[in-house]
C-alpha cells in the first residue's frame, strides 16, 4: 500500500507545491492543474526543447492551439471522441476554414508528423508530459455550466496518466471546479 501511495499522483493548483519540490521546478498554469509524483517534477520550460502534448477536444480552440503547439516543434496528440473529424484531421483537412492559416499549419504539422489525431485519449495521455483540456462546456437551462463533456474527458484522460504530468483546463469554469470536481476525477 505505501508503493501504491507513493506512486499515486497529487494534484497541485495554482503553484502549490508538495513538499520536496522546488517551487521555481514546478508551476501551475492560471486555471490549471499539475498532476505531480512525491519523487519527481517536470523540468522547467526553458530546459526542454521538445514536449508531448495531448490536446483533449480538437473543436473550434483545441485544433487552432493545438497546430499551433505542433508547429514549434512539440508532438502533439489532438485527441476527440469524434472519428470523423480525426479522420478528417490526419488527412490535413481543416474542418474549420474561417479560422485564418489554420488550413496551412495544419496541412504543415500533419506532413512534419508532429501532428496526429486520435480517439485514443488515454493512449495519448499515458505519452505525454501536458495535458490541455479544450473541452466545451455548454450552460444549461438555468444558466449553470454543464460540464459533462469535461468530467467524461477528464475521467478518459485519467486512465493514461502518468505522475508528473502537468494538466490545463483551457475554458472557464465556476469556482473551486478543478480543486473539488476534476482533481479526484484525474486521481482516481
Amino acid at each position: 500500500q505505501a508503493e501504491q501511495e507513493r506512486r499515486r499522483p497529487q494534484a497541485v493548483l495554482r503553484g502549490q507545491v508538495p513538499r520536496g519540490h522546488g517551487g521555481d521546478r514546478l508551476r501551475a498554469v492560471a486555471g490549471g492543474l499539475v498532476q505531480a509524483h512525491r519523487q519527481a517534477s517536470l523540468p522547467r520550460p526553458d530546459q526542454v526543447d521538445r514536449w508531448d502534448v495531448a490536446v483533449v477536444g480538437i473543436g473550434r480552440i483545441g485544433l487552432p492551439l493545438a497546430a499551433t503547439i505542433a508547429s514549434k516543434g512539440h508532438q502533439v496528440f489532438g485527441c476527440d471522441i469524434n472519428a470523423s473529424l480525426v479522420e478528417r484531421i490526419n488527412r490535413a483537412e481543416n474542418p474549420i476554414p474561417d479560422e485564418a492559416g489554420l488550413g496551412a499549419v495544419l496541412k504543415q504539422v500533419v506532413a512534419d508528423g508532429t501532428f496526429r489525431a486520435t480517439t485514443e485519449t488515454a493512449s495519448a495521455v499515458a505519452k505525454s508530459q501536458v495535458v490541455l483540456f479544450a473541452v466545451r462546456v455548454d450552460i444549461d437551462a438555468e444558466g449553470r455550466a454543464d460540464l459533462q463533456y469535461l468530467f467524461s474527458a477528464a475521467e478518459e484522460a485519467a486512465k493514461g496518466l502518468q505522475p508528473g504530468t502537468l494538466c490545463i483546463f483551457d475554458t472557464t469554469l465556476p469556482v473551486g471546479t478543478t480543486r473539488r470536481e476534476l482533481a479526484p476525477r484525474l486521481e482516481a
